[in-house]
């Protein structure tokens, strides 16, 4: 009797550990599938990368700004008119045709709302700070005339650039415009042009082709920029044509005195980097105080005693 009481003991014994070790697999199993899941779950979604437009414009009021050149192309001729097209919701009247209770058809309108593309025009009239920056690709680019400014640095870096056409009516060559651009070689300057920036064609160390090799004894373009002196002589004199100079415009030379009429409204402050010279004045200018605060050395002369 023991015996069997003994045996039947054992046996449940063996039962409920058979039964406690499929329950923990049980578990360890439904944990591993949870885990997966969760994993799965927390998988970030890469997004597809966004593809950048040629041409990036600021559009208002009928007007378009150039902000960003994204071309591979080596020539670019900018359009003066710029097309972008936008889509509307339109609604319109349709007939149609339905069948009525008693077999026969009818015709009857109804208004539906549908989706066209309408095109927009604007003008473009500026070119932004840095549009082409960098870009080793270009060759050459022309501007419409209906551009009236072009940012600062607009071509910095664009060591391929050879030839720019500007537009007839620009009135500032921005700072840093061309600054890096080595082989830049075919450059005009509007007479419109006012304002010749800082560093617009380069430095002493890196400057243009274009600039390089300017070769008159005096350069002066646009409306009376003098940007280049390449004379020997220890003095010189301007007519009222010279109203501004550049900056290095007489960097190397071995000027002592350069005179001037009281035509001149500016001078950088680097036109006379590395040089010795005295800037002459008409007796009583008013410019002779504002020119002091430069740093130049000034002196004045009595009209008709210019050399």
């Amino acid at each position: 009797m023991k015996r069997n009481i003994f045996g039947i003991i054992c046996i449940m014994l063996c039962l409920c550990l058979l039964i406690s070790s499929c329950g923990k697999e049980e578990t360890t199993s439904e944990g591993s599938d949870n885990t997966d899941a969760e994993i799965a779950e927390d998988t970030p979604v890469i997004p597809e990368e966004e593809v950048k437009e040629t041409f990036e414009y600021t559009l208002k009021d009928g007007e378009a700004t150039l902000d960003k050149y994204n071309g591979t192309d080596g020539e670019v001729t900018l359009e003066e008119t710029v097309i972008k097209i936008k889509k509307k919701k339109e609604k319109k009247t349709v007939t149609e045709t339905v069948e009525n209770a008693d077999g026969t058809k009818s015709e009857v309108e109804k208004t539906v709302e549908e989706t066209v593309e309408v095109p927009e025009e604007y003008t473009l009239t500026a070119i932004s700070a840095g549009a082409f920056m960098g870009n080793e690709n270009l060759k050459k680019v022309i501007i419409p005339d209906s551009v009236l400014t072009v940012g600062d640095a607009a071509f910095q870096g664009c060591t391929a650039l050879e030839e720019v056409v500007l537009p007839k009516g620009l009135e500032k060559i921005s700072d840093r415009l061309f600054y890096g651009c080595e082989k830049l070689e075919k450059l005009e300057i509007p007479e419109t042009v006012t304002t010749v920036g800082l560093f617009a064609f380069g430095d002493i160390f890196n400057p243009s082709a274009w600039y390089a090799n300017l070769a008159d004894e005096d350069v002066i373009v646009g409306d009376g920029i003098l940007i280049k002196h390449n004379g020997e002589k220890e003095t010189v004199s301007y007519s009222d044509e010279v109203k501004k100079v550049a900056y290095y415009a007489f960097y190397g030379t071995p000027v002592k005195e350069v005179y001037f009429t009281n035509s001149v409204e500016d001078i950088s402050d680097l036109a006379f980097y590395r040089t010795e010279a005295t800037v002459m004045f008409p007796a009583g200018s008013s410019k002779i105080s504002e020119f002091k605060t430069k740093g130049f050395m000034i002196d004045t002369y009595t009209p008709g005693e210019a050399e």
